[in-house]
């Protein structure tokens, strides 16, 4: 018996048709599975500020695609546990705050196979080159998606950028350009 819970086409309609009157008629965070249709459905939904999917472990491309023009402002898919290329990229197209992937970084610091292979990870460097987490943060390079995890000693004086500059990598300033050691000397 398999416990993935799907969220349909019908029900994303039931979703939107109920959301106006209560915002809580349904919590589509429990569902761990979604349907090309109802994703298109969903992101077409202007009144959506924010769209909670963490239950979701895994997006097929076009379900991917069609989240990736959520019109609202927070995409949330932190229970993802993996992406396949042509996911990521679409996903990782979004503006770097519109799109939460938390699950999968977790994974690639805890976990000895990664969820990524290497060309989504590059596209994940490139949507946003670092993460923090409590006490350090992970840097994914954007050019050959390679991760280093980082820890703070001196929360004080911690800065992602000064850190990742002490340990010779790339980082400029506004944050768009996470290039490892061995990378940091390419064109972008």
């Amino acid at each position: 018996m398999s416990d993935e819970k799907v969220l349909t086409k019908e029900i994303a309609e039931q979703f939107l048709a109920d959301f106006l009157a209560d915002e809580d008629s349904v919590d589509l965070s429990e569902f761990t599975a979604i349907e090309d249709d109802a994703a298109e459905i969903l992101t077409k939904a202007e009144e959506l500020g924010a769209l909670y999917l963490d239950g979701l472990t895994s997006v097929s491309d076009a379900a991917a695609e069609s989240l990736s023009k959520f019109q609202g402002s927070l995409l949330h898919l932190n229970g993802l546990t993996s992406l396949t290329d042509n996911a990521a990229e679409s996903l990782f197209g979004m503006d770097e705050y519109s799109c939460h992937v938390h699950g999968l970084i977790c994974r690639l610091l805890f976990e000895t196979k990664s969820p990524l292979s290497n060309n989504a990870k590059k596209l994940l460097g490139n949507h946003c080159g670092y993460w923090t987490f409590n006490p350090g943060f992970i840097a994914i390079c954007g050019k050959c998606g390679v991760s280093e995890v980082f820890g703070i000693e001196n929360e004080a004086y911690y800065s992602e950028g000064n850190r990742l500059k002490e340990n010779d990598w790339l980082h400029d300033d506004g944050g768009e350009t996470i290039r490892c050691p061995s990378c940091k000397d390419d064109e972008p």
